[in-house]
């Protein structure tokens, strides 16, 4: 009896082990499951948000300022982090753009400066190696001008420059066609760079004398200057002509300058 009453037991407690076995594995699958769950919705929630912030913060790094930066909506920390990263990118865009435009931008006339030119020269004659179009290239400076800041003042020179730019840029934007590029080189130098220019030589040459003729004719009218009287002023104007072979871009402003001085 006590054999057999042993035996019942050992099988009555190997089937609860069984059954409670079932059921741990049953639970330990469900938590598991439940784990997972929960780590999808955290990556989604919480890891894949700074992923992207992680990512865009890699390109800004990179120079890249147009990166995209996620948008949320969301209440909590996370959407506090998004919308200050996007408000910190538009301000880095914001600076970047401000600090380029006073870089390139000659401070007194709001013309482009001689490192914007020589950027835009470098390209253009790279681009117009395969061109058939020549290209000029005319430099102008105020004829005496230092005398002008000894005999009058540093103010009025200033005032005899801006004159001096706007009247170059009206003739330009009326004469000089599409792509023509105006820039202050330094002091009392300016530049202009003409691309819509007959396709021969001799043509070119021609528009491009026209041009400049025009320019001198219209910087040699009298500057007024306040209430003092006008002040006179005549402009040296040098040009060259560049297609093929084209011209190292120093060299062009080397002939310029010196056509100019001529």
């Amino acid at each position: 009896d006590e054999t057999q009453i042993g035996t019942r037991m050992d099988e009555r407690l190997r089937e609860i082990a069984r059954g409670q076995l079932l059921w741990l594995a049953l639970l330990l699958a469900g938590m598991v499951a439940l784990l997972a769950v929960f780590g999808v919705a955290l990556q989604r929630s919480l890891v894949s948000p700074v992923r992207q912030l992680a990512d865009s913060a890699r390109q800004i790094e990179a120079g890249n300022f147009d990166a995209e930066v996620p948008v949320s909506r969301r209440k909590d920390e996370v959407g506090d982090l998004m919308r200050a990263f996007a408000h910190m990118r538009d301000s880095i865009v914001r600076h970047d753009r401000d600090i380029r435009r006073m870089a390139y931008t000659d401070s007194l006339t709001g013309l482009s400066n001689r490192l914007a030119f020589r950027e835009l020269l470098d390209q253009r004659v790279t681009e117009g190696n395969g061109a058939a179009r020549p290209l000029a290239l005319l430099f102008a400076d105020v004829d005496d001008f230092k005398r002008v800041n000894d005999t009058i003042g540093h103010d009025a020179g200033d005032e005899v420059l801006m004159q001096f730019s706007s009247r170059i840029r009206d003739v330009i934007e009326h004469q000089g066609g599409e792509g023509a590029v105006l820039a202050r080189f330094g002091g009392d130098e300016f530049v202009v760079l003409v691309e819509n220019l007959a396709g021969q030589r001799p043509a070119a040459q021609q528009d491009a004398d026209k041009l400049a003729r025009k320019i001198a004719g219209v910087l040699s009218q009298p500057y007024a200057l306040g209430s003092g009287p006008a002040h006179h002023s005549t402009p040296s104007i040098g040009l060259t002509l560049f297609g093929h072979p084209p011209a190292a871009p120093e060299e062009l402003l080397k002939q310029a300058d010196f056509a100019m001085y001529q």
